[in-house]
């Protein structure tokens, strides 16, 4: 049984969500049950993403510290089997540490694995058995040596945490892509889909299909879509669309922001223009820009137009294609296929709890 500890809202987005998805659809695979835990008020969120697909339970949300732990730990034991592997996920910044360190308590008594996901090492503490760090690459693992060993850091290339629909996903070549795709996100925080829509249509001297991708928990979807409705008929949008994948494989490049959408994008060999809109996503974006497959610009305080109409042209005036060549190069390094990644996390972290019970 592994049990996912995790939030999503407008306000801190569904990345974090979207990878504790990959992981529950390569559990599944292997015939793992699985459960989403969430506070109750983002129960409304988490039940568009998941739908029947995973089972779905909330804990009070109410200003006190105490009662949503409390009501945390009751669901645990609920949910958690008597079994060798049971596993609890956990994933998000916001959390605090008298939070971990219930949760930390609850699994002790439980037996379950503690799992935290993680990306730059400085949200601490960190009191989980294991880490996976599926953002980083082996040369830039950030050191977690104060709070567990480093051989129980699960890190690279390899642990990538993308959807099913990335792994089955076919890809396409330079010669069958067409147009651009924008996309902010499940929830688009900043609100910047609108901004980057018209900074789309300044330098297109002959117009290209545009496809903007309007997440099921972005608050204004009907007002946006109104909007797209009046603009020309090159432009459309895509509401909650069903396979992710197949939008990002076909387009020349995207306008995303950045974080775990980087490396989807990376799996379908599409270059991208990436949006920072976040602290924690600094760090990886800028190893992909230093990779030569994106342009970055730093939305963190707003969106610098002139600089992305910038950017559009130039992928539009053939930069698109050194990039995704580009793409190719870095990904013929490659010892396994990143769209494999939450498989991949799965077997490693098995057969090292399996070892431990072993020594044990």
């Amino acid at each position: 049984m592994i049990v996912f500890v995790v939030d999503i809202n407008p306000k801190i987005g569904a990345g974090h969500f979207m990878r504790c998805l990959a992981l529950a659809q390569a559990a599944k695979n292997q015939q793992i049950d699985c459960v989403f835990i969430c506070a109750e008020n983002n129960v409304q969120y988490a039940e568009k993403i998941l739908q029947a697909d995973f089972l779905l339970a909330g804990y009070p949300s109410q200003k006190t510290e105490q009662q949503p732990q409390q009501g945390l730990g009751e669901l645990l034991a609920k949910h958690l089997v008597k079994s060798e592997h049971n596993f609890v996920f956990l994933d998000g910044y916001h959390y605090s540490t008298d939070f971990k360190q219930q949760l930390q308590q609850s699994c002790q008594q439980l037996a379950a694995t503690l799992v935290q996901i993680d990306d730059n090492a400085d949200c601490p503490p960190y009191l989980a058995d294991y880490i996976i760090n599926p953002s980083v690459n082996l040369q830039t693992v950030p050191d977690y040596s104060n709070w567990l060993a480093m051989d129980k850091v699960i890190a690279g290339d390899e642990f990538r945490l993308l959807r099913q629909e990335f792994s089955e996903q076919a890809l396409v070549a330079a010669d069958g892509r067409q147009g651009i795709v924008i996309t902010m996100g499940g929830t688009d925080p900043l609100e910047l889909t609108w901004p980057v829509i018209q900074a789309c249509e300044k330098p297109l001297l002959q117009p290209q299909r545009i496809t903007v991708v309007i997440g099921q928990n972005y608050p204004h979807a009907e007002q946006l879509k109104a909007q797209i409705n009046q603009l020309p008929e090159h432009i459309n949008y895509v509401y909650a669309p069903e396979n992710m994948a197949a939008l990002l494989a076909s387009a020349k490049f995207v306008v995303s922001a950045a974080g775990s959408a980087q490396f989807e994008l990376f799996s379908m060999q599409t270059p991208a223009i990436l949006l920072v809109v976040a602290d924690n996503q600094v760090r990886n974006s800028l190893v992909a820009k230093q990779q030569g497959w994106v342009e970055l610009l730093d939305c963190r305080d707003g969106l610098p137009d002139d600089e992305l109409v910038c950017l559009i042209n130039n992928m539009c005036n053939g930069d698109w294609l050194v990039k995704y060549q580009r793409i190719l190069e870095l990904q013929q390094g490659l010892s396994k296929p990143i769209a494999k990644g939450a498989e991949n996390v799965l077997i490693r972290l098995l057969s090292k709890v399996d070892k431990s019970l072993v020594e044990c």
